[in-house]
């Protein structure tokens, strides 16, 4: 991934009063970051195109979080955009420390095992409390249909035993034959 490639950072909610102010959905960990990062770029739900937004007025509010975007000055206003992805260019998180990785980065990497059988790749993560999960998707051949299994590993040094980020590859402890 590209460090101008914008990372879905949260979502916009529903209308918060009538002066144009959205609740706001937080996906960074602590869920206050997301505050701290502009400009904020927003998108339709599939990530289409971008629109750059630097005026951006926001808070804490119960649980959550509340922002008035732009000139967004009423509820309708502020109802048009409910559903709109909030994305920040890559460049803008900080670098990861040595064996810190950012959940992104992770998905799509190839998953072998000490063996170097290939176990498929990593779909996406789980956050447990206890610890991440890596969900991992069995490879698709061409033609193949019908329903797969997914493998959930901890990712815990038990079973993580390397992350070559160059390489895209993820191997772990985990025998071929616990995937069936």
């Amino acid at each position: 991934m590209s460090a101008a490639e914008p990372v879905v950072v949260g979502r916009i909610g529903a209308p918060y009063g009538v002066q144009g102010w959205v609740h706001i959905r937080s996906y960074t960990s602590p869920p206050e970051n997301l505050l701290k990062y502009l400009p904020w770029l927003i998108s339709d739900h599939q990530g289409g195109s971008w629109q750059s937004l630097e005026d951006v007025q926001s808070r804490a509010h119960k649980k959550g979080f509340v922002a008035r975007l732009g000139a967004i000055a009423d509820r309708d206003e502020a109802a048009a955009l409910a559903g709109k992805l909030i994305a920040i260019p890559a460049s803008s998180l900080p670098v990861s420390d040595e064996n810190e990785y950012y959940w992104r980065d992770l998905v799509g990497c190839r998953v072998v095992n000490e063996a170097n059988e290939r176990l498929g790749y990593v779909d996406h993560l789980l956050e447990t409390g206890a610890n991440d999960v890596l969900v991992i998707a069995p490879d698709r051949e061409e033609g193949q249909n019908g329903e797969s299994s997914l493998c959930l590993i901890p990712f815990v040094d038990q079973y993580i035993l390397e992350v070559d980020a160059e390489a895209r590859t993820v191997t772990v402890a985990w025998d071929a034959d616990w995937l069936s």
